[in-house]
C-alpha cells in the first residue's frame, strides 16, 4: 500500500470514527511524531502563534470536513 493510499485511508476512518479514545490516541501518536519532526525545525514566533491558533480552532470545532474544502476548492477553481 502506497503512503497516499494509506493517507486516505486514515483520513477517511478519522472522518468517520465516533470512538473519543480512538481519536486521542491517534492524536497522542502524531503529536509524538510532530514533536520529532518538530525538533529538526526552528519555529519562528509567527508559526508558533500559527500553529496555536489552528490548534484552538480545532479543539473548538472550527474546521471543515475533507469533502467541504475539496467542494470549496472545487467552486473556487470553477470562477
Amino acid at each position: 500500500m502506497s503512503k497516499a493510499e494509506l493517507r486516505k485511508i486514515l483520513i477517511e476512518k478519522i472522518n468517520s470514527t465516533e470512538d473519543q479514545s480512538l481519536l486521542e490516541e491517534a492524536s497522542r501518536l502524531l503529536k509524538i511524531q510532530l514533536q520529532e519532526i518538530e525538533s529538526n525545525y526552528i519555529l519562528t514566533k509567527e508559526m508558533e502563534s500559527a500553529i496555536d491558533e489552528a490548534e484552538n480552532q480545532f479543539s473548538k470545532g472550527e474546521y471543515k470536513s475533507h469533502n467541504d474544502a475539496n467542494q470549496e476548492i472545487d467552486e473556487w477553481l470553477e470562477k
